[in-house]
């Protein structure tokens, strides 16, 4: 059985999905397995040109369009310019695999006009939230 978010694991203490005789989870834990399908966080970062501000317009509409596209595809969460100084973005995407913000990076304006001069997706192991897509509680 696949399942698609960590909360999803566990149903009165047992695994979804096993016989009465199922793995027990030690109670005080949450334990995310990793299986095909789980949804995932990813970071993309982008490193952009010093002027970037300056360039940035002619691009805006479409690299925004883009972004709200990803959003209303449940891919990317948050995304924005890192401020003082304005020399990089990061945006935050969840799926699968880190293929969504490739994607993304790949059809990006400010990317393929050459605002941004290096990009790279990072894992990122999210821990604490509602939306954590390996929440942790420790208890006691």
């Amino acid at each position: 059985m696949w399942v698609d978010r960590a909360h999803d694991i566990l149903v009165s203490g047992r695994a979804a999905g096993s016989s009465d005789k199922g793995m027990l989870v030690p109670l005080g834990y949450l334990y995310k397995i990793k299986m095909k399908g789980m949804i995932m966080h990813y970071l993309l970062f982008y490193d952009v040109v010093p002027d970037y501000l300056d360039r940035r317009a002619k691009f805006r509409k479409e690299h925004l369009d883009l972004c709200w596209q990803a959003c209303s595809r449940g891919e990317l969460i948050l995304g924005g310019a890192l401020a003082d100084p304005v020399d990089g973005a990061v945006l935050l995407f969840q799926g699968d695999s880190p293929e969504v913000a490739e994607r993304f990076a790949a059809a990006d304006p400010f990317v393929r006009n050459g605002l941004v001069t290096k990009w790279r997706v990072r894992t990122w192991t999210t821990v604490v939230g509602e939306t954590a897509t390996s929440p942790v509680k420790l208890s006691g």
